[in-house]
């Protein structure tokens, strides 16, 4: 009797155990990484960023791509687009989780 019971417990604390570990781990997975995306397809360039990027990661973002004249952060936080539209961006996507914005290829000028 005193084994079932030791047992039964055991179980019980091993099924507790792999719900928390379960719970953790779906926890890490819906905790998904901002997006950031620089990529160049079909003669457009297109940059996609989510809304929850954080200031850091930006800055890392704009350093990297040399995108200081878009003023990226203007347009994340108060959704002024008078930079992107002069420097010839399209806004291809713009709501509540992020944007997408879109530039066609020129020809360099002699």
């Amino acid at each position: 009797m005193e084994v079932k019971r030791t047992i039964f417990c055991l179980l019980r604390l091993v099924r507790f155990i792999g719900c928390l570990l379960l719970f953790a781990i779906a926890q890490k997975v819906l905790a998904q990484e901002p997006v950031k995306k620089y990529t160049v397809k079909s003669g457009n360039m297109y940059i996609e960023i989510t809304k929850d990027i954080n200031d850091a990661a930006l800055d890392s973002f704009i350093t990297q791509f040399d995108l200081h004249n878009l003023f990226l952060k203007d347009f994340l936080k108060k959704n002024v687009s008078d930079s992107l539209r002069k420097n010839g961006w399209k806004i291809e996507k713009n709501n509540e989780a992020g944007f997408i914005i879109s530039k066609t290829f020129a020809p360099f000028d002699k």
